[in-house]
Parts: C-alpha cells; structure tokens; sequence
C-alpha cells in the first residue's frame, strides 16, 4: 500500500537518473542498436526466443530468470508501432534479452499486463511503456495511468513488484506525458 499524507500519494525520487531522450523515434534507434545486445549476449547466456514466441496480449514464453530482461509494452494504436514492434523483435532474433507485450486498442492494457507477468517468473530490470499521454497521465489501450487509477487498482499495481528487480526502471514514452505549462 503507498504511504499517504492526508489521503494524498506520498511522491518520494528514488535516485538520479538521465534521460536523453524519449521520443518513439529516438527509442527505435536505441533497440536497433547493436552495442547492447553485444554486452548482454557476453554477459549471459539467455536464449532467445523465436519470433512466434512473441508475446500476445498477455500470454508471456519462460525465458531464463537470470539477467537483465527488458520488458516492452507497446500499445498497438500508436503511429509507428508495428515498425517500432518490427525492430524491438529483429534486437531479440539478434539476443536481446527483451519480451513484448502487445496491447490492442480495445484491451484493458493494465490487466493485460498484469495477467501477463502473473504467468512468469521473470524478474525484468527495464520495463518500456510505449502509449498515448497527456499532462494528466498515459493511456495503454482502453486503460488509463493516472492519479485515479492507481489508486483504484493499487493491489494489482503493488503485484508487478514481483516482477521487477530491485533497481528495476519503468520507463513511460508517450506525447506530453507530465507535461506542464
């Protein structure tokens, strides 16, 4: 349960971070890099998956717990997700050690993502969230990340923790996500 100040989250910073940049395009290339994969593939040996192994709405293959695993949601209904899709799975043919997780427009995206890591033993250091935003939060299919819902659905937020690794990053792409005048 988050701590609470007079009904009102408590917001506390983890610790610094840098973040270049957040743009889907800027994205796309840092997945199409090869320098990573190189440093992940030497560093241990995961399998990669074969491309039917994708993860569909929810359904996530067991892949070695060891590691650094990336998490991917992408929801479909952004412009240039199927390309975005398309080079996230050439960097897994290629050995990253990341899984997808598609989310159609139409699809309860917080509880897709939570039956999805309810079905692993995976414990993933990076999770991407690639969807719609505005100043007020971020949408995932027919789901909304903001004050309200996390505080609604709060248990089945907590849950994910499971499946994060200690210093693990959630990271949010999405237009004017946090936006302020």
């Amino acid at each position: 349960m988050p701590r609470t100040y007079g009904g009102q989250p408590v917001y506390e910073a983890l610790e610094a971070r840098i973040l270049y940049s957040a743009d889907l395009p800027q994205l796309a290339v840092s997945f199409a890099d090869p320098a990573p994969v190189v440093a992940v593939q030497s560093a241990m040996p995961t399998p990669v998956p074969t491309s039917d192994q994708q993860v569909h709405s929810g359904v996530m293959p067991e892949l070695s717990t060891s590691g650094n695993m990336e998490l991917a949601i992408v929801d479909t209904s952004v412009a240039g997700s199927e390309q975005l899709l398309a080079d996230i799975e050439q960097q897994r043919q290629n050995g990253r050690s990341v899984q997808i997780i598609r989310i159609e427009a139409n699809e309860d995206g917080i509880g897709a993502i939570s039956r999805a890591l309810a079905e692993t033993d995976i414990k993933f250091s990076t999770v991407h969230v690639i969807g719609h935003g505005d100043p007020e939060g971020a949408s995932l299919g027919s789901s909304r990340i903001d004050i309200d819902s996390l505080r609604a659905r709060a248990g089945e937020f907590a849950e994910w923790s499971d499946h994060l690794t200690q210093s693990a990053d959630i990271l949010l792409y999405g237009c004017d996500i946090a936006r302020s005048e």
